[in-house]
């Protein structure tokens, strides 16, 4: 019989857990930066070496790309050589599984390119089993393509969801809601799905959720808003509030809903492809890493963030070219659980 997550009683660990290590994946991929390439790898570095005033930091440094990374990280983080060749680690990275008894496990779901954005991506897809076994945990198989930026669980069986990902065609053709929802119960442990939308199709990270609505405590919800109406993602943004106002979680609880607006670079970011927000986030065990912008907002977002989580610090971290090209520090950072020695199971 095959081994699904939910009937050995593991579900979807939510993202306020502690964090024993961050693991980054070096910009290995020229056509998605283009000209801005070069940069994105000193972008990409000044961001690890802030996060690693945090915790320890490895990177993943595809061949060819170890020499840069050694040079720019300035012994900030430990490098591995690896076939990965995308910097947003945690989409094709594996769910973290967690039980009662506080034991994690991994779900590896199916990658496919985000949507088959991308081609050649061999060497991100063989990345969640690869990371569990060096681990030493265990692992589940998924039948879904799924990636994690376009979901948010809130560690008692309520997930927010991105339709325009689960439910597309080009990541899951011949599943309907109901067939997506069973396998969600499977294999997450979810037991009800508030449906969002995501980014819109065609810009960067491809009806990702998260740079706009997340948990951030179990009956409490982040929603991101816009001042303006000249974002693409205007639409996007008022129908998730008022879905998200309107819902009650797993436990029948009415959600209690924080707006947090974008930032006001967004529109000139949103033409170029980009998904700035302040949503992207990074939860660091006693600090809260958020994507800086240099604008009169980013005290705004400090603020809100603080109140949200008044026992962690707020430390702002300028996240460059990244905002431009696809999402928050979420989709680059893969954070290790602090793992019980028991548990862990060296190779």
């Amino acid at each position: 019989m095959e081994a699904l997550p939910a009937i050995d009683g593991f579900s979807l660990a939510p993202d306020w857990r502690s964090s024993a290590r961050c693991w980054l994946a070096w910009p290995g991929r020229v056509e998605t930066w283009g000209a801005a390439f070069e940069q994105a790898g000193r972008d990409f570095a000044a961001v690890a070496r802030a996060v690693a005033e945090y915790v320890p930091v490895t990177v993943l440094a595809p061949p060819g790309a170890a020499a840069q990374a050694a040079l720019l990280l300035a012994r900030r983080a430990e490098i591995l050589g690896s076939e990965v060749e995308d910097a947003w680690l945690a989409d094709f990275a594996p769910l973290p599984l967690r039980n009662d008894a506080g034991e994690f496990a991994g779900l590896c779901c199916r990658f496919n390119g985000w949507g088959n954005r991308v081609h050649d991506y061999a060497g991100d897809e063989a990345f969640a089993a690869w990371w569990l076994q060096r681990l030493g945990l265990d692992s589940y198989a998924c039948p879904l393509t799924l990636e994690a930026g376009a979901i948010s669980g809130d560690g008692q069986g309520t997930l927010l969801a991105a339709r325009n990902v689960l439910l597309n065609a080009n990541r899951n053709p011949t599943l309907d809601q109901r067939q997506v929802e069973d396998l969600l119960a499977l294999y997450l442990g979810v037991r009800k799905v508030i449906w969002l939308e995501g980014a819109p199709l065609g810009h960067a990270g491809d009806g990702q959720l998260l740079p706009l609505a997340r948990f951030t405590a179990p009956g409490h919800v982040l929603c991101a808003t816009a001042a303006t109406s000249a974002l693409p993602w205007q639409t996007v943004l008022e129908h998730n509030k008022a879905q998200l106002r309107a819902a009650t979680d797993a436990l029948g609880r009415r959600l209690e809903v924080v707006e947090l607006p974008l930032p006001s670079v967004g529109g000139d970011v949103a033409r170029a492809g980009g998904l700035p927000s302040y949503l992207g986030y990074c939860l660091v065990n006693d600090n809260v890493l958020v994507p800086g912008f240099g604008e009169g907002r980013d005290g705004e977002a400090a603020g809100i963030l603080s109140n949200l989580f008044p026992e962690r610090e707020i430390c702002s971290i300028d996240v460059g070219v990244m905002a431009a090209r696809g999402g928050g520090l979420p989709a680059l950072a893969l954070m290790e659980p602090v793992l019980d020695e028991q548990q862990r199971r060296l190779p």
